[in-house]
């Protein structure tokens, strides 16, 4: 169709792209030897590390070499959490419910083994999540675009936790599910996909910006907000939802609340935290290597927000203002509270377009190249219980 024509009638171009959009698969096998790839790479890191440094009194069995590295940090909480259930006032009221959920679910078929089964459900999370992002990028920019966001995510320092026993995976298939629901305008199933996604991590909130962006086009070309429009609040009604639920079961503060007293972390604007860092790399205490906490962690934690935050600002005019208020929105979110910010930022899916799109092929050699490097070398520490976000 001629320019002339496609300014003429725009909505019937728009009918039509959607058209061929809904028309459009996805590569689930080339999706699932990316995602075996990172697979292979990160276990054949485990596996070495546990048979070079094993820890105290483990076995060196195939079973624990291949499983026990992966018995980290938040993996303890979700598998007590499905394990037990959440306790009244305790520490584990922070994490939301459905990822707990599956790894119950799962153990019917690993036999009660929760890590196999977080391991399991996170694995099979990742492939649906990389292929509907994969889409959804596609959809937005075409499939060149989408394979290089795929590898930059990937291959990002902070990706190990989308393979291990982490909520990561859910959320990112939740997410791009919802984003590409939204996007072919399917407001029931985008909400839906929402409000799963809030229930797996609370920054399924940031999806309601896409949601509203979206609806707002859509009143403003059919000059009318329809029923179904209304969809878009799944996410916030089943965050209320869940926590009237969970304060009726156990009782207990708010989820911000289990932040702020029992993690003794406060929400915060992003400047807030940014700055947090800066001191907290000046401080006597920090030592690049030598501390459980204050340690290269924090580096990272500041290095990537801000190149995140700097890609997005500059690639905005690529991305589009659509894009780009969705990926800043993620970010603030990412921000607004101390700690764990590298691993938030797998939830800022603009900044992985915006790499794609803006990166050379010289450029791309080189963010593939270190982020390699820094990917394996966060798997090493993770493994042997050093804290990586």
């Amino acid at each position: 169709m001629s320019t002339p024509v496609a300014l003429a009638v725009p909505g019937i171009v728009a009918r039509r792209d959607r058209m061929e959009g809904l028309r459009g698969g996805v590569p689930w096998i080339h999706i699932g030897m990316a995602v075996l790839a990172l697979r292979v790479l990160l276990s054949a890191v485990g596996a070495g590390i546990a048979i070079v440094l094993p820890a105290p009194h483990q076995s060196l069995s195939l079973a624990h070499v291949m499983l026990d590295p992966w018995r980290q940090f938040d993996a303890y909480r979700f598998i007590t959490i499905a394990a037990h259930g959440y306790q009244a006032n305790g520490l584990n009221t922070a994490y939301m419910p459905l990822y707990p959920l599956l790894l119950r679910a799962v153990t019917v078929v690993t036999g009660g083994h929760y890590l196999t089964a977080g391991l399991i459900v996170s694995n099979i999370a990742c492939v649906a999540g990389v292929g509907l992002f994969w889409r959804w990028v596609a959809d937005c920019f075409d499939e060149a675009v989408a394979w290089r966001a795929v590898a930059v995510m990937l291959l990002f320092p902070d990706s190990f936790y989308l393979l291990g026993a982490y909520s990561e995976s859910p959320f990112l298939a939740l997410s791009a599910w919802c984003l590409l629901a939204s996007r072919r305008e399917r407001p029931v199933m985008a909400g839906l996909a929402g409000a799963l996604a809030v229930l797996t991590r609370l920054q399924g909130l940031v999806l309601l910006v896409p949601l509203a962006i979206d609806l707002w086009r859509r009143a403003r070309r059919n000059g009318r907000a329809r029923p179904f429009d209304a969809c878009v609040a799944f996410p916030a009604v089943a965050l209320l939802g869940y926590q009237k639920a969970l304060s009726t079961a156990v009782g207990g503060t708010s989820i911000v609340g289990t932040f702020q007293h029992a993690w003794h972390i406060s929400l915060q604007p992003p400047w807030s935290t940014l700055l947090q860092y800066v001191q907290a790399i000046h401080t006597p205490r920090f030592s690049f290597f030598h501390s459980s906490t204050n340690n290269y962690v924090m580096v990272w934690d500041l290095l990537v927000a801000l190149l995140v935050l700097g890609v997005l600002v500059v690639s905005a005019r690529r991305l589009g203002p659509d894009l780009s208020l969705y990926g800043l929105a993620a970010w603030c979110f990412a921000l607004s509270r101390w700690y764990s910010t590298g691993r938030y930022m797998l939830a800022v899916l603009p900044f992985f377009i915006a790499v794609s799109v803006g990166a050379g092929p010289k450029q791309w050699r080189w963010v593939a190249a270190v982020s390699t490097v820094l990917l394996i070398f966060f798997v090493s520490q993770f493994v042997q219980g050093s804290w990586i976000d």
